[in-house]
């Protein structure tokens, strides 16, 4: 298929030295490493001033400026940067490099290990059970202001409730990245406004990082017979070689089985679809059709030297530098299980997680009356900046990535907004109970007959 997307991975999860065995890098060539930046920024990027007007960027690359007047260490340095981050969608980004000493991580060195959210710009402590003990006012001194503000900056998306979901799944190496170890002093209050000090010892990095962030594996299945209903989980569609080929086949088994079966209530649930390649969608919307589909996409982007080396080379024209053209893909999606097509109903719930090319899953359902949205508004938004070019930094040797299309750039800012609204609970599966309840509020939502 034509429109493809790589989601470059905000939580890049690098390995180095300690900052205090870091080579320092010159002023001379930290400047010239942001000069190459903001001037590969305005050679690729479709629409640089699309969530920042000039004025404003002008003022943070100042403020930048003067920030890199001494030698930097890398991870100096990636922290500046990150002040770039709310200037542009988030496929143009900086990888977050954790510094962190690989003996203290095997040795089983202690990461912050409880549950947080962030609601109303407030950080809280959360119970086993995921209900709010207090809220948390400062971690061994930190307040929880910092902490907040810190994370949003390393973890911007679009979206302001993916932006603080992402800062919660990645809670453990953050407090790590700010200088906040074990043991956590926690101060908090409770729900008689009492103040207090909890002393949190942490746990290894695994078991930390679950805290927050619910294991998923990248797709599942299960089929309720007795009750019928099924549920089929896509958490990602960043898929290539073997993987590729065992979502098929798993695709392919798990809508043959729908098709043998008493399933009148089909969900499928991309909250935690973070992206990947848009085609791969196609696995699963060919068990979805009577007919064949086409699936249609209009965007634009800027003629540079630099996507002469890219995945869009094809594009490069070089009497036309800086020159914006527009792109229509078209592709077709032909029908894959026709014995049994549709005898239920489908759902798809979405979340602040659904985003890149699970926006896109999101779009052609509803676009081809698919089913019904139920859940939260999805992080990916619908005029989407993305299809990133990958670039490295000539003296740090940083990473970065520039998005180099404006997907329907005719459609209003901000996400998917579902048809029934519900919360999404990022620290469980939805389960049977869940399912029926959900069936129950989409009968008494929809005035319209759906399949008994």
């Amino acid at each position: 298929m034509g429109k493809r997307k790589i989601f470059f991975s905000v939580t890049l999860l690098v390995i180095t030295v300690a900052l205090s065995a870091q080579s320092r890098i010159s002023p001379k060539k930290v400047e010239e490493d942001v000069n190459f930046f903001i001037e590969t920024v305005e050679n690729v990027h479709p629409d640089m001033y699309y969530y920042i007007s000039k004025d404003s960027f002008e003022i943070i690359k100042n403020s930048i400026y003067k920030e890199i007047s001494t030698p930097k260490t890398k991870d100096e340095f990636l922290d500046i940067l990150h002040n770039f981050r709310p200037c542009f969608d988030s496929h143009t980004n900086f990888g977050w490099i954790i510094t962190k000493d690989r003996k203290y991580v095997k040795s089983g060195g202690l990461f912050f290990n409880k549950g947080i959210k962030i609601t109303n710009d407030k950080l809280w402590l959360l119970k086993k059970d995921g209900s709010i003990a207090g809220e948390i006012h400062a971690i061994n001194g930190m307040s929880a202001q910092h902490i907040i503000l810190s994370g949003r900056k390393y973890f911007h998306y679009e979206s302001a409730a993916l932006t603080d979901l992402e800062v919660k799944c990645n809670f453990q190496d953050l407090l790590y990245y700010l200088g906040v170890h074990s043991p956590f002093n926690v101060s908090i209050s409770k729900s008689n406004n009492e103040r207090t000090t909890l002393q949190i010892d942490g746990g290894n990095w695994g078991a930390a990082r679950y805290a927050n962030n619910y294991h998923r594996h990248y797709f599942y299945g299960s089929i309720l017979e007795k009750d019928s209903i099924a549920l089929l989980e896509y958490n990602s569609c960043d898929f290539y070689g073997g993987l590729l080929k065992e979502f098929t086949q798993f695709a392919d088994t798990f809508f043959h089985s729908l098709a043998q079966s008493n399933v009148r209530h089909l969900f499928i649930d991309i909250s935690n679809n973070m992206g990947g390649r848009s085609g791969v969608n196609n696995l699963i919307f060919k068990h979805l059709l009577a007919d064949t589909l086409t699936v249609k996409s209009m965007g634009f982007l800027k003629n540079s030297k630099e996507l002469s080396k890219s995945n869009y080379a094809h594009r490069y024209n070089e009497e036309n530098i800086g020159r914006i053209d527009s792109i229509d893909y078209e592709w077709i999606v032909s029908p894959g299980c026709k014995d049994k097509y549709y005898a239920y109903n489908v759902y798809l719930i979405t979340g602040p997680k659904s985003f890149s090319a699970a926006g896109d899953f999101v779009d052609t359902f509803i676009r081809n009356n698919l089913g019904i949205v139920v859940g939260q508004e999805t992080g990916a938004q619908r005029s989407d900046i993305c299809s990133p070019i990958v670039f490295k930094l000539p003296n740090s040797k940083l990473q970065f990535s520039v998005s180099a299309i404006h997907w329907n750039y005719n459609t209003p800012k901000g996400g998917f907004e579902p048809d029934l609204p519900f919360e999404i609970n990022y620290m469980k599966r939805l389960d049977l109970t869940d399912l029926i309840s959900l069936v129950k509020l989409i009968r008494k939502g929809y005035s319209f007959t759906i399949k008994q």
